[in-house]
């Protein structure tokens, strides 16, 4: 399945707000060659994209969609950033950046929605004992997501909504 990126227009099919080769020179600028889980061309990036799109479709946003049947959250009309008020045919920058984030920790294995095991300690086969490291997580944490999804993501009682 091919992406149809949405432009703030509210593009018919739309599936995607990035590309797989934009979404391949970022991640090739920003790690060059310490990056050892590049999708092996487009088409393998545009499949974390679309897997990537379901977390983030998924996510209470500010403001309300620009149309009741877009096919994406964005654009949305009551969007603040930086207080500022986002245009309601434009897709936030934060949108992108969050997209790339989100598509990156899918690649590396870290993906808002791959299924994470607890990270054990010991294990002993006869008798068959576990035990998990303490205080370990069953997710790993993904700063760069939440940095940009947090301008965009509805507040609920002065906090922001965490991912």
């Amino acid at each position: 399945m091919s992406l149809i990126i949405e432009d703030g227009s509210i593009v018919a099919g739309a599936n995607s707000y990035i590309t797989g080769a934009a979404y391949i020179a970022w991640a090739d600028a920003r790690f060059g060659a310490a990056r050892t889980t590049a999708p092996a061309d487009v088409a393998a990036a545009e499949v974390i994209i679309l897997r990537s799109m379901r977390y983030f479709e998924a996510q209470i946003f500010q403001g309300l969609m620009v149309e009741e049947d877009q096919p994406l959250q964005f654009p949305r009309d009551g969007v603040w950033i930086d207080s500022w008020n986002i245009k309601n045919n434009e897709i936030p920058r934060e949108v992108i950046s969050s997209m790339y984030e989100l598509v990156y920790a899918d690649e590396t294995g870290n993906g808002m929605l791959s299924v994470v095991d607890r990270e054990t300690k010991s294990e002993r086969v006869g008798d068959l004992e576990i035990e998990y490291m303490d205080n370990s997580s069953s997710r790993s944490v993904v700063p760069a997501v939440s940095a940009y999804m947090k301008k965009l993501l509805a507040r609920s009682m002065g906090s922001v909504v965490r991912i």
